[in-house]
């Protein structure tokens, strides 16, 4: 049988009703057409940039390697390491947050790492990604609530009643 959801981002700021099964087939519906109509999403998940996916994996164990304040900077712990000894710090932990965050999925996450390293090679910051890495790396973004935060999932329920009153 099917129901009718309602699915919100976090701050209700996006709003997509579908039919579905249960929660997981409507998020999953979610998934499927958010890739379509948001545009700052696709970039967030290919862009080399903070914020965007990239920053996710742009820290250590500590946290950021930018500077909080201005981050076009590196936090004082990073600044304080040799040029050569740094880059291969930052490489390795994105390298390692990558696999961690792709690792039900490396092929994506080879993916990603492949189009970083043309990225830097050409100097620019967004990654020439295929149509399955977007959908698939998309899902898990959302699963793991990265970009809109944690979903609100309502299930429409006008069988009894003829309004459904919704609140945040």
């Amino acid at each position: 049988m099917s129901n009718i959801y309602l699915i919100a981002d976090e701050n209700f700021t996006i709003l997509i009703a579908v039919k579905a099964a249960d929660e997981k087939e409507a998020k999953n519906y979610f998934v499927k057409e958010i890739v379509k109509v948001d545009d700052e999403f696709i970039e967030y998940l290919t862009e080399f940039t903070y914020p965007s996916l990239f920053g996710n994996f742009y820290q250590d164990h500590i946290g950021p390697f930018y500077n909080m304040f201005n981050p076009e900077e590196f936090e004082e712990r990073i600044e304080q390491m040799a040029m050569d000894d740094r880059k291969e710090y930052i490489s390795s932990w994105i390298v390692k947050n990558t696999k961690e965050f792709f690792k039900d999925a490396p092929e994506l996450g080879d993916e990603y790492l492949r189009q970083l390293r043309k990225s830097n090679e050409e100097n620019k910051f967004v990654g020439d990604f295929s149509k399955e890495f977007i959908e698939k790396s998309a899902k898990i973004a959302i699963q793991n609530d990265f970009y809109y935060g944690k979903l609100n999932i309502i299930k429409l329920d006008l069988e009894h009643e003829s309004v459904q009153i919704i609140k945040k």
